[in-house]
C-alpha cells in the first residue's frame, strides 16, 4: 500500500515535469539572441612588463616561476602576509638573475660534468620563488625572512624594504642559505663536521629578550659564524657558506679577527672575583700593606707640611708675617682661601695651591685611598661593633639602623656619637685612625690584589678564546671547500670572486666604474648588517626583531 502510493506521486510528478517541458517548447514562444559580451570578464591576470620579463628571464631559460602577486593558499596561514609593490620586483629579481644565478652558472663554464652550465640551475634551483613585500612576523617579537621549501620552493620576504642594490646583501644572504641547504640534502656532507663545535649547537640559540650583541659575541667565540647557526649542524653549515661567499677576502680575516674573546674575558674576571683570594694570596698582599698604601689624609697633610714649609722660607726672609702664615694656614684648612691669599700663594712660590697639591698626589709612590673608601670602611667598623651590641641585647636592632643612615647622610647625632665611643672604648676620632683607617687600607690592597689576579687570568682566557674560535672557523671553511670541491666540483674561494664581482657590477653598471662595494666586509657585518641577518627560520624560532624606527630588523634566517 505504501509502496503504491509512492509509484503514484512519482507518476504525477513526471506527467507534470512532460507538460512543463512542452509548454517551454511551444512555437508560440521566441528565443532571444542575447549578447553577453558585455558580461565576460577574463579570469587571467592581465601581462604587465614584469611578467614578460620574468618569463624571458627566469621561466623560460631555468624554468623558474616567480609568484609575486597575492594569493593565500601560497603562503603560510599563521602569518599576515602582503604582495610586494610591484616597482621593486624586477629591480629585486634583476639582482638575484645577475649575482645568484649567474655566479653558478659562471662557475661551471668549461667544467665537463654539464654540457650547458645553465643546466646546473635548471637541474638544482627550486622551480618556484615566492616573494612577499612584509617580513613574517611571529607575534613573539621576531620574524621570518626566509624559507626553503623542500628543495621544490624558496620564500623571500621583505622585499617592500628593498630599495636598490646596495641593500641586497641581506636577500643574497638568504638566498645563498638557502640553496646550500638544498645542495647538502641533494648530496650529504660527512656528519664528522658536527664534531668541530658539537657541545654549542642548542635549540635556545635566541631569545627575544637577550642581548643580541651579547649573544653574537657568545656565539662566535664558540666557534660559530653566528648565533642561528648554533641551532643545528645543518644551519652551521650553509650559514658559513652564505657568511664566507658574502665577504671579501680581507673581510673574512677582518671577521675572525673581530673575534677577540671578550665574553670569555668578562666571564672569567667575575669568576675570579667571585672566587676571590686564597689565603695564601691574602697574606702575600697583605704583608707589605703599609708600605703601599697612603690615605687621601695622609696625601692632604704632606700637602698642608710643604705650603708650611714654603711660607715660612718667605717668613725667614721677611716677605710675611707669621700671622698671615698662620691665616693661610687656617683657610686652607678649612678650604676658605681667599682670592688675595691665593694670589700671595702664587706670587711667593710661583704656583697656585692646586697645583702644590697635585705635585704631592703625583710624587706619593704609594696607592691612595680616597676619603670615600675610608668613610665606607669607617662605617663597616662602626656597624659592626653596634650589631654585636645589639646581639648582646644592650641596644635595640633599630638604633643600628638608625646610625648607619646617620654615618651615610654623615650627620651624627651627639648622643649617637656618644653610644659609638662608648661601645667603641674610644674616641670617634680616635676610631677613624685606628680602626677605620687601617681597615680601609686592608680592603683597598685586597682589591686591588684581586683586581691583578683577574686581569691575568682574564686576559690570558681571551686570547686562548679568540684563538680556538677562529681554529673551529677555520675547520669548517675548510671542510666546506672540500666537501663543494669534492661533491660538486667547485672551488669555494673562486665561487666567492664570482659572487664578489657579479655584485660589484650590480653596484656599477657602467664598465669603467670602480668598485663601490664588492661584497660585505667585517665591519658592515658587525656595525649593522647583522642585526638584519638570518635565513633560516621556524616558527617557534625565528630570530629577533630589532626594530629601528624605520624599518623592522631581524637576523636573517633562511628555513629548510
Amino acid at each position: 500500500m505504501h509502496t503504491n502510493m509512492i509509484t503514484r506521486r512519482l507518476g504525477i510528478l513526471s506527467v507534470a515535469l512532460v507538460a512543463l517541458l512542452t509548454a517551454g517548447c511551444s512555437k508560440q514562444d521566441t528565443v532571444t539572441d542575447l549578447d553577453f559580451s558585455q558580461y565576460k570578464k577574463s579570469l587571467a591576470t592581465p601581462t604587465t612588463e614584469t611578467d614578460k620579463w620574468i618569463e624571458e628571464n627566469l621561466r623560460v631559460p631555468y624554468n623558474i616561476q616567480v609568484l609575486w602577486r597575492y594569493a593565500d593558499i601560497e603562503t603560510d596561514m599563521g602569518y599576515n602576509v602582503i604582495p610586494p609593490s610591484e616597482e621593486n620586483v624586477q629591480p629585486f629579481l634583476e639582482t638575484l638573475n645577475n649575482v645568484f644565478i649567474k655566479s653558478y652558472i659562471d662557475i661551471y663554464k668549461g667544467n665537463p660534468t654539464y654540457r650547458d652550465s645553465r643546466d646546473f640551475i635548471r637541474t638544482y634551483v627550486p622551480k618556484q620563488i615566492l616573494l612577499l613585500g612584509e617580513w613574517e612576523y611571529t607575534g613573539n617579537g621576531t620574524i621570518r625572512l626566509g624559507v626553503a621549501e623542500g628543495g621544490r620552493r624558496i620564500v623571500l620576504s621583505g622585499i617592500n624594504y628593498w630599495r636598490d642594490a646596495s641593500q641586497m646583501e641581506r636577500f643574497l644572504h638568504t638566498i645563498f642559505h638557502e640553496f646550500s641547504h638544498i645542495m647538502h640534502q641533494t648530496k650529504l656532507y660527512d656528519i664528522e663536521f658536527e664534531k668541530i663545535t658539537k657541545e654549542g649547537y642548542t635549540a635556545q640559540w635566541a631569545n627575544p629578550t637577550d642581548n643580541y650583541s651579547l649573544r653574537m659575541a657568545q656565539a662566535r667565540e664558540q666557534g660559530f659564524v653566528s648565533d642561528y647557526a648554533r641551532k643545528n649542524r645543518d644551519e652551521d653549515f650553509v650559514e658559513t657558506i652564505a657568511y664566507y661567499l658574502m665577504l671579501t677576502p680581507e673581510g673574512w680575516e677582518d671577521f675572525l679577527r673581530n673575534i677577540d674573546g671578550s665574553v670569555k674575558y668578562d666571564e672569567t674576571k667575575e669568576s675570579v672575583h667571585k672566587a676571590g683570594l686564597s689565603p695564601d694570596e691574602r697574606q702575600d698582599a697583605l704583608r707589605d700593606l703599609d708600605q703601599k698604601v697612603i690615605t687621601q689624609g695622609e696625601i692632604w697633610n704632606r700637602h698642608l707640611d710643604n705650603i708650611w714649609d714654603l711660607l715660612q722660607k718667605h717668613i725667614d726672609s721677611g716677605e710675611i708675617t707669621a700671622e698671615a702664615r698662620d691665616q693661610i694656614m687656617k683657610a686652607i684648612d678649612w678650604g676658605e682661601v681667599t682670592d688675595e691669599q691665593w694670589d700671595l700663594i702664587i706670587r711667593l712660590t710661583g704656583k697656585s695651591l692646586d697645583d702644590h697639591y697635585n705635585d704631592i698626589l703625583a710624587g706619593a709612590p704609594k696607592i691612595i685611598v680616597t676619603y670615600d673608601e675610608v668613610w665606607a670602611a669607617h662605617t663597616d667598623v662602626i656597624v659592626k661593633i653596634l650589631e654585636n651590641a645589639a646581639n648582646e641585647g644592650e641596644i635595640a636592632p633599630s638604633v643600628v639602623g638608625d646610625v648607619r643612615q646617620a654615618l651615610k647622610n654623615k650627620k651624627l647625632t651627639p648622643e649617637q656619637v656618644a653610644l659609638i665611643q662608648e661601645k667603641a672604648g674610644m674616641t670617634l676620632d680616635d676610631l677613624y685612625q685606628k680602626k677605620s683607617t687601617p681597615a680601609a687600607k686592608e680592603a683597598k690592597i685586597l682589591s686591588i690584589t684581586l683586581d691583578e689576579k683577574a686581569e691575568h687570568q682574564a686576559a690570558a682566557a681571551k686570547i686562548e678564546a679568540a684563538s680556538k674560535a677562529r681554529d673551529k672557523i677555520r675547520q669548517k671553511q675548510t671542510f666546506i671547500a672540500a666537501y663543494l670541491k669534492e661533491k660538486w666540483g667547485i672551488d669555494m674561494d673562486r665561487l666567492r670572486d664570482i659572487v664578489l664581482a657579479n655584485l660589484a657590477a650590480v653596484h656599477n653598471p657602467s664598465g669603467t666604474a670602480q668598485p663601490i662595494v664588492s661584497g660585505m666586509d667585517a665591519r658592515i657585518i658587525e656595525k649593522g648588517l647583522d642585526s638584519e641577518f638570518r635565513c633560516c627560520i621556524h616558527d617557534d624560532d625565528s630570530p629577533e626583531h630589532h626594530p629601528d624606527g624605520n624599518s623592522p630588523k631581524a637576523e636573517l634566517a633562511p628555513e629548510k
